[in-house]
């Protein structure tokens, strides 16, 4: 039993916020480094001209 509603509805909202925004903060975390980490390979691809030969292996399924 609760003290009192105040109480109840304040430990009702911290868990609903710890629940939801801590996730959130993790994911938007992570994809962002995953963002920038492939935002500057490809500026590194860009400015050493690396990737930018044509593919000459293809691997083609049989039908």
């Amino acid at each position: 039993m609760w003290p009192s509603l105040h109480f109840e509805r304040g430990f009702s909202m911290f868990l609903c916020a710890a629940l939801l925004l801590v996730p959130l903060v993790i994911m938007v975390a992570a994809y962002s480094s995953i963002t920038v980490s492939l935002w500057h390979g490809m500026k590194l691809e860009r400015e050493t001209g690396q990737g930018t030969e044509p593919c000459t292996s293809h691997f083609v399924l049989p039908l």
